[in-house]
């Protein structure tokens, strides 16, 4: 079953066109974790707001920036020491602020989700929006009349599921990956 039988078939699948999908879903899971658990009246979750899509798209801008800026300890993104602290961060949002959508980052309403008609059930807590962002990666770039296939090794040492030994490799343990190449571009490894 692919994702356009799933989405017409479902009828709570809506378009995800932006980060309001996300910020409905956020706010959707925080109300039913502080309807559900017994809180304390000194919790930080007392103090939770919605958020909306604008706040998201700074959220996950931070993300993307901690990706490129990448730092040992989480609130050293925040920290008052000038050596250690992200400046422009704090401009943006606040640590507890920050920590508290992270805490109840969601994308899908985990009511809904019935595993035995689900497509991909194992990616079922992120499927709507990888569903949203592949539909628009298909509809914003068409490749060219001559392609091929080629597979390459990301090096990695640690643990992991699929991870593979190549002894012909240059980087032989790692995660093996397949690129669609144009032959009007040049790749490099």
């Amino acid at each position: 079953m692919d994702s356009e039988e799933y989405s017409e078939s479902d009828p709570s699948y809506e378009d995800i066109s932006d980060e309001s999908y996300i910020a409905s879903e956020t706010n959707r899971y925080a109300e039913d974790f502080i309807e559900k658990n017994d809180l304390t009246p000194s919790s930080r979750v007392q103090k939770w707001k919605d958020v909306d899509s604008s706040e998201i798209r700074v959220f996950l801008g931070i993300i993307i920036l901690q990706g490129i800026v990448q730092k040992p300890l989480h609130k050293w993104y925040w920290s008052q020491r000038p050596l250690l602290s992200t400046q422009y961060l704090k401009q943006l949002m606040s640590e507890k602020r920050f920590s508290i959508i992270m805490k109840f980052l969601h994308f899908t309403n985990n009511e809904t989700i019935d595993l035995e008609t689900h497509p991909q059930p194992g990616l079922r807590k992120i499927y709507e929006v990888y569903d949203a962002i592949n539909r628009k990666f298909k509809s914003s770039y068409v490749p060219e009349r001559n392609v091929s296939v080629d597979d390459s090794l990301l090096l990695y040492k640690g643990r992991l599921g699929y991870k593979q030994y190549l002894p012909k490799k240059r980087a032989r343990f790692g995660a093996k990956f397949y690129q669609l190449c144009e032959s009007s571009m040049v790749y490099l490894e």
